[in-house]
């Protein structure tokens, strides 16, 4: 007499071969944004040189905050209510780092804090990957300034 057929299943885990496509997504997209900071780094030495030299502005007795206070003072954004930074928008908060950037000594947290609220205020697409990009660089570029600053001292 004839056997009837088994049914067989077959159970395929596809978790490591999906871990391994996310961990390749991974590394492309991070290729992609290196590609783009690196070319953000070419256009910023082109314009403004090295600026290995520029102090950090960072440690306990500096204060952003302050400088940040002073300028929405000077920008005229608090009312005479509201007087706190937490008042304020951040596109307003992009104007006071533009103004403490351009108004007081450099500094590399002035030059990071700058680009970081600018890419707080946009709320276009394109324009928030370019300053994510801009702020990335700047950070990258704080970040040489300061061990090249140590390697010197």
């Amino acid at each position: 007499m004839a056997q009837a057929p088994r049914n067989i299943s077959v159970s395929i885990d596809y978790t490591p071969l999906t871990e391994a496509l996310e961990v390749l997504r991974d590394a492309s997209e991070r290729m992609s944004i290196w590609s783009d900071v690196t070319a953000e780094l070419s256009r910023a030495r082109a314009k403004h040189g090295t600026q290995h030299d520029i102090p950090m502005g960072t440690g306990p007795a500096e204060s952003y905050a302050l400088l940040l206070d002073n300028a929405a003072v000077n920008l005229d954004f608090y009312d005479e209510e509201d007087h706190t930074l937490d008042c304020l928008n951040n596109r307003q908060l992009e104007e006071c780092a533009k103004f403490v950037e351009q108004t007081t000594g450099d500094s590399w947290v002035k030059i990071l804090g700058e680009e970081f609220f600018e890419a707080a205020a946009t709320d276009d697409p394109d324009d928030l990957d370019a300053e994510l990009v801009q702020t990335i660089a700047m950070g990258v570029s704080m970040l040489q300034a300061h061990r090249r600053q140590q390697a010197a001292s």
